[in-house]
C-alpha cells in the first residue's frame, strides 16, 4: 500500500450548487489516500474527492454537510506521487 497526496490549489474554479455560481477556492486543500501502488490516478482521485469536497464546503460554505453541492473537476485535483 502506498500513500498518495491529493491537492486542490488556491484559486481553483469549482461550481457551487447551493447558489448556482462558479467560485474559486480561498485556500489550498490536501488529503491523503492509501491505495495499491499501481492504482490509476482516476481511482485515487475518486477515493479522496469527497474528503476534499467536505473541506471546501466547511471552509467556504461554512457547512461541511453541503459537500455534495461542490462541483469539482477531477482534472483540477493534483495527485502527488510518493517519494522513493
Amino acid at each position: 500500500m502506498v500513500n498518495y497526496k491529493l491537492h486542490v490549489p488556491k484559486n481553483t474554479l469549482y461550481y457551487s450548487d447551493t447558489d448556482g455560481t462558479h467560485r474559486t477556492t480561498w485556500f489550498e486543500y490536501w488529503t491523503t489516500v492509501t491505495v495499491e501502488e499501481d492504482t490509476p490516478c482516476e481511482e485515487i482521485i475518486k477515493k479522496g474527492k469527497k474528503n476534499l469536497q467536505v473541506q471546501i464546503a466547511d471552509n467556504e460554505l461554512f457547512d461541511p454537510k453541503l459537500y455534495f453541492t461542490i462541483g469539482l473537476n477531477n482534472s483540477d485535483i493534483e495527485v502527488i506521487l510518493p517519494q522513493n
